[in-house]
């Protein structure tokens, strides 16, 4: 019975039209917008809250470096991601920085990657981060802020259409890059990466 079942799910997997899947979190920080909107913005520091990442660059549509490395809208973000002791799985994701508030969000949409595996799974990728304010009753917590994150994409292949339609989080989660929990303790985390201590949670 149960063989039937997986076969009759992974039928409707395969047969089903591509769709929209999608993630949303929020993690409440005990630093200050102000704090947690500089960092965000701050491109040397984001190895820290970057899973993997060894650089990030923000190129012209040449494909040069721009001089002031800073987030502009209509760029193309590159992340250069390596993770520990993998350097043979090293490669690169390129993103199209659509929209940007200073110090507070930004949205960017995937463009390419060099190993070619998030092309195969996706047509369409979307990230958004945003810096917010605590909601009523977490300053009496000394919670200041929180971080959101939001991804979105459209299913592309077989394997996405399954994995999305099984649990979308578990898929989005494996490429979404940013880690909101190391970017809400950010001041934290620095402090150990100084030290060259494992990262913790406070």
């Amino acid at each position: 019975m149960l063989l039937i079942l997986g076969f009759a799910f992974w039928t409707y997997t395969v047969v089903r039209s591509d769709f929209r899947v999608q993630l949303k979190r929020t993690v409440p920080s005990y630093e200050s917008e102000t704090s947690l909107g500089e960092e965000l913005f701050n491109l040397a520091d984001w190895p820290v809250f970057v899973r993997g990442l060894k650089r990030a660059v923000v190129r012209a549509e040449d494909g040069s470096e721009l001089r002031e490395q800073k987030l502009t809208v209509g760029a193309t973000l590159r992340l250069e991601i390596e993770p520990p002791g993998k350097e043979w799985k090293r490669f690169t994701v390129d993103f199209l920085i659509l929209e940007i508030d200073p110090n507070k969000s930004f949205r960017l949409r995937f463009t390419k990657d060099s190993s070619g595996k998030m092309d195969q799974l996706f047509s369409e990728l979307e990230w958004t981060l945003r810096i917010e304010p605590a909601l009523m009753g977490q300053k009496e917590k000394n919670i200041l802020s929180g971080v959101f994150g939001e991804l979105t994409g459209v299913t592309y292949s077989k394997r996405s259409r399954f994995f999305g339609t099984l649990s979308e989080k578990i898929l989005l989660n494996q490429i979404f890059f940013f880690d909101l929990i190391k970017l809400a303790s950010v001041s934290h985390q620095k402090e150990l990466k100084a030290q060259n201590l494992a990262p913790s949670y406070p």
